[in-house]
């Protein structure tokens, strides 16, 4: 019996060691050879809209790789060679692919000679063109899917062109795709099935018609809400060299097709949408409707209904918010939540709020809330709180929402609400049950996590109160500031390896999509749509391959080095510990004298390992020097043109006589009760003009002939930094030279 069990344990490990073997030396399956095709890819008789892009998608990056174009035909043309199964079909289903998918969910699945492509997708079998003929380089990105539909077999093929061909779109530019070029195209690989992690992916209300402004806002050289710059048009120039060239483009509106289709591609490509949730301030259009008629649109008006608008705000044009404790206003609530499920599906999701399964209901964006005696039993008419995110007014607008998900449960029982977790409204009201109907959308602020902890630790606390079960979704900002851009180039701010840890965090708490307000820049943004995918990705690799891919082996890890510098300066929560904002922050604390140096250097160095570089490290480089170095600089020149260091009047100091004798050698003895306070205030000045970290207060005292001076350092780490140092200059009166 023990010889029948070793021997049964030894076929075991053969066949576990036999797998193992197998598994690593999976089959290859060549795609190009020498420049000749090897691979046909197979579509559906009638391929629906996300199939036919995905196989166009194939196609093209497999051509930019080798030169080759695959044919693509329909599942019934009779093939030879590696069949490239693109969508469902038949002959998909027939040769193993599944037909289960859930909601955005993919798969790429290797068989014996044939590799499938698949996932879930609409069912919209419009035709699609790949190129817009007369404007050359200019995607026919019109008849492409949205964002927003099922196309999980898009999703599929270019998890299948990163993960096994090597391909990489690090931004929107014509520059921003890289390929590694080869006359042959080997692949091999293990199944994946997949779906992304956050169900939806909003870089901030992206549509076809719009695209444009995503460029707007990943650019540094706009100013307050990504209004265009001189230098704004020269960076356009630059990364869209191509394009800016070509004498179609020179009529502006074939200019905006050009550029909207690159940003759609990068982004269908970076697998942004998904789901559709679209909740934000939703009363704006009841002024139109009843406080005044509009001429512009005169059909909206009703009737006027004073009592419906905040009260106690007299000298305003119109009143800043509803009354929330009306009844009359829940009621008229209710009848818009009603006609707009009177709609059909289609046209529900076509609204500029709302989708099918959920209503928006969400106050203006002020604090400014009804001074009535109802609404003011249940929080202030304004802000008391110094925090952004409070609960100032969240008793009166959460009871205010519950009311309407109670009829709606009754009503629609699989619809929701969907509401901000706002400002005033923030945090969850104590003690309330909050229906469970009501979807959640959080606004929190990520950088917090390199610059406040305080104001960490209260986004925490506001993910954990929300997070109970419900639909949780977040509204972040990701860009260089939540509000405008200052016109003084700012210093940049890259969170670099926090990032996963948060969307980690976000991921475990239940969340189940981000919106993202504000785009970052290059790096930044490259990460956050990579970890929106998937935020359990590997950082650290994430980094190393970007600045390779993007730069070459030696600017490549020269640039990383200025990356991880830049990092390190914005995430240290020293050089936040002031208050300090603006330029006296860009500049004065972040972007030092001696930083910026450093910062040359390691530029200068990168420029000097380009040269006799492939011209598409170069040009990449061109762009971040310009729209990354030359902004910094400008900012850096700005703060010292305008700094004004001002010598104040020589300080009269009436230092009290102790009372008390003391050895004068024996300064520990020292009595301070009655000393002169002095100095006590943050923003000394460092020697060349920055701002230093210090916060010092000063006390003097004299004991007969001698003089004591003590200086007292607070809340830093003690640590000597760059240009520390104190030089005391003291004279016996103000009529005599130091």
């Amino acid at each position: 019996m023990l010889n029948r069990i070793k021997g049964l344990f030894a076929l075991v490990l053969v066949c576990l060691l036999s797998g193992f073997q197998t598994f690593a030396e999976a089959e290859k399956l060549v795609l190009v050879k020498d420049g000749e095709p090897q691979a046909t890819i197979i579509l559906a008789e009638k391929p629906v809209k996300s199939a036919q892009l995905a196989a166009f998608e194939l196609q093209d990056h497999i051509r930019q790789i080798t030169g080759t174009i695959l044919p693509i035909v329909d599942e019934k043309a009779k093939t030879t060679g590696i069949k490239l199964f693109v969508g469902k079909s038949n002959a998909a289903i027939a040769a193993g692919a599944p037909d289960d998918f859930t909601k955005q969910e993919y798969a790429v699945l290797f068989k014996p000679n044939a590799i499938i492509m698949i996932g879930n997708d609409k069912n919209d079998k419009g035709k699609v063109n790949y190129w817009l003929k007369r404007i050359p380089g200019t995607y026919a990105y019109r008849t492409w899917p949205e964002l927003f539909d099922e196309n999980g077999t898009l999703y599929a093929v270019y998890d299948f062109l990163e993960q096994f061909c090597d391909v990489r779109w690090f931004d929107n530019s014509e520059f921003g795709t890289d390929v590694i070029k080869s006359k042959t195209l080997t692949v091999t690989g293990k199944d994946l099935r997949r779906s992304p992690t956050f169900q939806y992916r909003d870089p901030q209300g992206r549509f076809k018609h719009n695209m444009e402004l995503y460029d707007r806002q990943v650019s540094n050289w706009t100013v307050r809400w990504s209004e265009a710059t001189p230098k704004y048009e020269e960076w356009l120039k630059l990364i869209y060299e191509k394009g800016k060239k070509q004498p179609e483009c020179k009529h502006p509106h074939s200019w905006l097709r050009y550029q909207r289709s690159r940003v759609y591609a990068f982004l269908m490509r970076r697998k942004l949408g998904g789901e559709k949730y679209k909740v934000n301030h939703s009363f704006y259009g009841w002024y139109n409707r009843f406080w005044k008629k509009n001429p512009k649109h005169p059909e909206l008006f009703v009737e006027k209904k004073t009592d419906w608008f905040a009260r106690g705000y007299p000298d305003a044009k119109v009143p800043p918010q509803l009354c929330y404790t009306n009844p009359e206003v829940v009621e008229q609530c209710i009848k818009d939540m009603h006609r707009f499920y009177a709609l059909s599906k289609e046209d529900r999701n076509k609204k500029r709020l709302g989708v099918d399964k959920v209503y928006p209901i969400v106050p203006m964006d002020n604090n400014s809330y009804c001074k009535c005696p109802e609404c003011l039993k249940l929080g202030p008419s304004a802000r008391i709180s110094r925090t952004f995110s409070s609960g100032d007014n969240s008793r009166m607008f959460w009871s205010f929402v519950n009311k309407i998900a109670k009829t709606m449960k009754k009503s629609y029982p699989d619809k929701y609400i969907g509401a901000l977790a706002y400002a005033t409204y923030a945090i969850r009201p104590e003690g309330m049950k909050i229906e469970d109907n009501i979807s959640v959308q959080l606004c929190l602020f990520p950088r917090y996590a390199a610059t406040n902890p305080e104001g960490l630790k209260r986004d925490d606390m506001i993910l954990k109160q929300w997070a109970d079960g419900r639909p949780l979704y977040l509204w972040i900002y990701t860009s260089l500031t939540a509000g405008h851009k200052p016109k003084i180039p700012m210093f940049p701010k890259p969170m670099g390896n926090l990032i996963g840890p948060l969307f980690q965090k976000y991921h475990k708490a239940g969340v189940k999509g981000i919106f993202f307000d504000g785009m970052a820049q290059e790096t930044e943004m490259y990460l956050f749509f990579k970890l929106a995918d998937d935020p359990y990705q590997d950082y650290a690799q994430l980094l190393d391959d970007y600045f390779v891919r993007m730069y070459g082996p030696k600017a490549g890890k020269t640039l990383k080095k200025f990356y991880k510098l830049v990092e390190s300066i914005y995430t240290n929560p020293r050089n936040h510990s002031t208050g300090a904002k603006g330029p006296a922050l860009f500049y004065g604390i972040l972007g030092t004298g001696p930083r910026m140096k450093k910062l040359a250097e390691l530029v200068n160095q990168a420029e000097k390992e380009l040269v006799g570089a492939p011209e598409l490290w170069r040009k990449r480089f061109d762009m971040f020097k310009f729209g990354t170095w030359d902004y910094m600089n400008e900012g850096r020149t700005q703060y010292e043109k305008n700094r004004v260091v001002k010598v104040s009047k020589p300080i009269g100091i009436a230092c009290p006589l102790s009372l008390n004798s003391v050895p004068a050698e024996d300064p520990t003895k020292v009595d301070w009760i009655d000393a002169q306070a002095f100095g006590g205030y943050n923003g000394w000045l460092k020697d060349n003009g920055d701002i230093s970290l210090r916060k010092i207060t000063s006390r003097m005292t004299r004991y007969g002939d001698t003089y004591y001076l003590r200086l007292t350092e607070k809340e830093l780490d003690r640590k000597i930094g760059e240009g520390d140092f104190w030089e005391i200059l003291l004279r016996n009166d103000t009529t005599e030279s130091v």
